[in-house]
Formats: structure tokens, sequence, C-alpha cells
């Protein structure tokens, strides 16, 4: 008797939690970074004054991803706070891309169900199974929130456009544009890509007025509405909307060409990250026939205006809404191989995604694999460069406070202000350490503020230091380094790097 093996889809949704709930056990008091850091930095002014003011403490950020951290920040402090939220939020998008990659499995004309059920299970472990997603669950970042409403704005507005749409589905599709735009900006691509949609749906659409007017007459006014909502968001009228003082210049004043090469590069260090062996697939184009009419203009609609954007150079994390999307190319390439074939090129995967993340977050692992090999340190991977690192410095900070009079000397020019005061506030640091914060080091500093001993410390957010403390000529004597970013100050005993 042959018996069919039962095949459960959300076994690698529930692996992936689980990792995630390692993760966040392992590393909850690893310090926040960069971005994150503005973020806690909002929610602290939202405690401090209050929800309506957000916009004062917003830099250029949008601030969706903030407010709805805010009840879990206020409970757990910003540092933890932050990271459950996006582990909440991480584990949304998992549940999501199952949903999506299910329509997509919907739109396969076979017989063989069997066969199907197999290609989704292998596209969901193939999406879930990578270094850049798991990571998302302690990142304190939004993008998984947003890739969560990209994907469900994508189906809710396919449902728009289906002949037995119900008339609910144009009020949930403008809602989720709305929400998306509210988390990031980019959320915008939605705009166009649902033109696409609807003019490749053009004659079944021409049907639906005929036959269902009044349903399309209400999508439309739900997204008149939407138009209307964010025009007043550009203007500054929508207080919880942080647009009217974002003007991203999206070459940053630099080559188009040079960002795009850029971008390039790092869509395929996002795609070697995600897919590793499978990469080759993605470059198969046959594999991209038999698709959801929307997945080709979705790809290119995605990511063309991400490859034009400066900010992208340091993000490979822009590229994750459209991960479930390549799992699934990829998925149904492999699903046509011989068995013998599959099994290799599956387990080929494994282990190469077990490596990476392993060594992207495994403490232990990284330094001995860095004692054989030293691999690039990929942004949007920050545990083992970023975060380590700084959870040693907040340790010498706290080991050298009562020997230097509880002094720090803190300089940063990240997002301008934007960090200042945020770690001690988290409760990272003493809250009896006195912190004076500049953007740059004052020339006559010392003379008008005579200070006998202090920790100096630079936060450097993106590229090289700028501390140009340890290049003076008349403060080097009574400096003592002790990391890339941190010194001893003592003016009472001449001291040598």
């Amino acid at each position: 008797m042959n018996i069919k093996p039962r095949i459960n889809i959300f076994l690698p949704f529930i692996l992936f939690v689980i990792l995630g709930a390692i993760l966040l056990g392992s590393f909850y008091d690893y310090p926040i970074v960069r971005n994150s850091l503005i973020y806690a930095a909002i929610i602290q002014g939202i405690s401090e004054s209050s929800l309506w003011q957000a916009v004062e403490f917003a830099q250029n950020k949008p601030l969706g991803f903030a407010i709805l951290s805010w009840p879990i920040s206020d409970f757990f402090g910003e540092n933890l706070g932050l990271k459950i939220s996006s582990w909440l939020w991480t584990a949304c998008f998992g549940l999501m891309a199952i949903f999506f990659m299910q329509y997509l499995a919907s739109q396969v004309y076979s017989t063989n169900k069997q066969q199907i059920k197999q290609q989704l299970f292998t596209a969901i472990f193939i999406c879930l199974f990578n270094p850049l997603i798991l990571y998302q669950f302690i990142s304190a970042y939004p993008d998984t929130l947003f890739a969560t409403l990209f994907l469900a704005a994508i189906l809710s507005f396919e449902r728009v456009l289906a002949k037995d749409g119900h008339w609910l589905f144009g009020l949930l599709a403008s809602t989720l544009v709305f929400l998306s735009i509210w988390i990031k900006h980019h959320g915008f691509i939605l705009i166009p890509l649902f033109i696409v949609m609807a003019i490749y749906q053009y004659a079944s659409l021409r049907e639906q007025w005929q036959m269902q007017s009044k349903r399309i007459k209400f999508s439309i006014i739900c997204f008149l509405i939407l138009f209307a909502l964010l025009n007043d968001a550009q203007q500054g009228e929508l207080t919880l909307f942080n647009m009217s003082q974002n003007h991203n210049n999206f070459l940053g004043g630099e080559n188009r060409f040079s960002i795009i090469a850029a971008n390039l590069e790092n869509l395929l260090i996002f795609s070697l990250l995600c897919f590793s062996s499978l990469l080759p697939i993605l470059f198969y184009f046959p594999a991209y026939k038999h698709q959801a009419y929307f997945v080709i203009p979705l790809l290119l609609v995605f990511i063309l205006p991400i490859l034009y954007y400066k900010g992208a150079q340091y993000n490979i994390r822009y590229f994750i809404a459209i991960i479930p999307i390549l799992a699934w190319i990829i998925a149904g390439q492999i699903q046509q191989w011989p068995h013998k074939l599959r099994y290799i090129g599956l387990s080929l995967f494994i282990l190469c995604n077990t490596f990476s993340i392993t060594y992207y977050h495994h403490l232990t692992f990284n330094q001995w694999v860095q004692k054989i090999i030293s691999l690039p340190k990929i942004d949007n991977l920050r545990l083992i460069s970023e975060q380590y690192v700084e959870k040693q410095n907040l340790t010498l900070i706290k080991r050298y406070a009562e020997t230097h009079n509880k002094t720090l000397l803190y300089f940063s020019d990240y997002y301008k202000q934007g960090t200042y005061g945020v770690w001690q506030k988290a409760g990272l640091l003493p809250k009896d350490l006195q912190i004076h914060y500049f953007m740059q080091w004052p020339v006559d500093y010392f003379e008008h503020h005579p200070i006998e001993k202090a920790i100096v410390y630079e936060y450097i957010g993106v590229g090289a230091p700028m501390n140009t403390m340890p290049n003076n000529s008349q403060l080097t004597p009574y400096l003592t380094k002790l990391s890339k970013q941190l010194y001893l100050f003592d003016s009472t005993h001449k001291l040598s790097l």
C-alpha cells in the first residue's frame, strides 16, 4: 500500500519562531544600534511629552513603527521593547509569507495537489531559513512589519480585481497602503504597482464595471480618500505622519550610475545571503514562466526604485518583502528536478545556510571561524559586529566610570542629536553617569570646562571614526586608548596611546 506522507506547511514556521525566541532570549540585553536608537528616541519623546508631539523627535523617520512599539517599550524599556516588537512583527511576516505563497500555489494549474503542497513547503522553508530574516527577530527595525503589510496589500488588491471579490477589499487594500507608508515611505511603491495590476486586468475590470459597478465605485472612493489623506500628510496636516519633514534626495548628490552599480551589488549580496547555493535558479528565466500575473511587475516595480536610492547602499533589508516571491520561484524550479538532484540541492542549501546563520548569529562560532577565514561583515547583520562591539564598549564604560569621576564625553553626529541620551534612558548606562554630548569636539572645551578625568566615547553610525581628539597633539598625552571608539582622559597624568 502506497501511503503518501502528510506535509505540514506550518512546520517551518514553528521552527522559525522557535529560532527567533532563542535569539531574543540569548541577546535581549545587547544594545540597540543605528536607526533603532532613533526609534527609541521617538518613543522616549512620546513618553516624556505626548503622542501628538512624536513628529518633533522623528528626524526623517516614519512614525508608525515607533508608535506601535511604544506600549511594549513603555513596559519593557526601549532596548528590550523594540526587540520584542520586531520579534512579533517578524513572526507575523512568517505567517503572511505562508498566506502569500498559498495564494501563489492556488494560481498553479495542476491536478497533482501533493506536488503543489511539496512545492509550498519547500518555498516556505527557503523563505524563512536564512540569516537576514532570522536577524529581524532582534533587529529592532520595522522591515518585517512593512513586508507583512506590503504583501497583505498585494493580496487585498488582487481580490479587488477579482470577479468574486467582496466590496470590503477596496477599503482593506487602501488602508494597507496607508499603513505601509506610515511604517516605511517606500510603501508608495504600491500605488504604481496597483496601477500596473489594474491595467493588466483591464478586461476583467471593464466587465465588472458593467456587472458590479457599485463595488468598483466604492473601491475608487476608498483610494480617492487615501490620496487625500496622503496629500494632507505631505502638507503636515496629519500629526502622526512624518512626511512633510522628510525630503530625502534619492541620489544624495552622488552619481546615479555609481549608486545603481553599488545597489546591484547589494541585491546580489542579499540574494546570495538568502538563497546561497540555490541562487543560480534566479538567473534561469524559464523559472519565471507560469507565475501569477503580478509577480514579474511586482519584482520590477519594487526593485528598480531601491536600485536608484542612495540610502539602499547600506541596507539589504530593503529587499525583504520580495523574499517569499523569489523563494516560491526557486521552489517551483526545484520541484521539476529528479528526486536525487532535488535532495542534493536542498541539502546543500541547508548546509550553506546553517553555516551562514551560525556564523552571523553565534559569537563563539564566529570568532572560531575568523581564526581560519575572515568573511565580510554584512550591514543589517549587526549582532557580531556593531551590537557585540557596543556591548563591550558599554561594559568598559561601566567599569571605568568610578575611577574617572563618573564622567563620559559622548561624541556623535549620527542623525545630529538623535542618539543623545537614548542608552542612558534605556538603562544601558548608569543613571548617575554625567554625560556631555557633542557633535564635534570644540577645541577650547577643556579650557573653559576643566575636567580631570573622563571616559571619551564616539558613537559611529555609518562610516569611519570622526573623533578628532586623538589627533590633537595637546590632548594626546592625556589619552589612553581602550578600543576603536573608547578612550580614557586623565589630565593629571601624561599617558600614551
